[in-house]
């Protein structure tokens, strides 16, 4: 079955995330939304915001995008570092909200949300577990930024 996938992020993170679905998702069409919004109404929107951005601006972008795209559902990927607290994460109006997602994540929530499901997953915010730490040093558990640029995707 063929998805249609309109994606806004930044150019460098969008060229890697388009290569992941392609070539992980055959008949998957990731067109990008910040130059090719025309066309036929997709059947998932993927949102990646800057790191930067505000719970404010956050929710109303959101907001916005849901609205222009209804009824695809809005599955929003956050990098670490974001500052939102999940209080603010939890009352986003999304789909999905993935935070820090790996590939295996994002590929398990974007079958989810295609199934008609909702998807949060919010980072681990308490202490490290030791065997948490041996697994970061072992390269396990690399969210998909890291991933991305280490796999040459």
């Amino acid at each position: 079955m063929t998805l249609t996938l309109l994606l806004y992020a930044e150019p460098l993170a969008a060229e890697g995330l388009a290569r992941l679905l392609e070539a992980e998702r055959p008949g998957c069409r990731v067109r990008d939304g910040r130059r090719d919004s025309e066309g036929p109404p997709p059947q998932l929107v993927l949102w990646q915001p800057e790191t930067s951005i505000e719970a404010l601006a956050l929710r109303w972008e959101c907001q916005r995008l849901q609205e222009r795209w209804q009824p695809a559902p809005l599955l929003l990927l956050l990098n670490p570092g974001h500052r939102l607290s999940r209080q603010q994460l939890l009352a986003l109006p999304a789909m999905g909200v993935l935070e820090a997602p790996t590939p295996e994540r994002l590929l398990a929530a974007i079958s989810t949300l295609e199934g008609g499901g909702r998807v949060l997953e919010l980072a681990h915010t308490g202490p490290v577990s030791d065997t948490e730490a041996a697994r970061a040093r072992a390269g396990v558990g690399l969210g998909l930024g890291q991933w991305l640029l280490l796999s040459g995707l």
